[in-house]
């Protein structure tokens, strides 16, 4: 029996031969009025989503640099108020 190993080799044939068909494929069927309006929405619920992607990681990063301030604060107020302890 054969075995079979993948490798770069093939991956081009594989590639371009997907290609063809694909190729082939739609020139069967050629593309409709409706298909771009349908690609259209589509497109833009990927904007929506990539938006609200973005909006996510900047609220996100915001708390974070938020509590972080918050936190050096409180490090120095801590600090301050154990050195006058310690001085007092």
């Amino acid at each position: 029996y054969a075995t079979f190993t993948w490798g770069e080799k093939i991956y081009g044939v594989i590639q371009r031969t997907t290609f063809a068909l694909t190729n082939f494929h739609l020139s069967l069927m050629p593309a409709r009025a409706e298909d771009e309006d349908y690609y259209a929405l589509v497109m833009a619920r990927y904007q929506g989503m990539a938006n609200e992607r973005k909006r996510k990681r900047a609220e996100s990063q915001r708390r974070y640099r938020m509590n972080r301030q918050n936190r050096i604060a409180m490090d120095r107020s801590v600090r301050y108020m154990h050195r006058s302890v310690i001085y007092s």
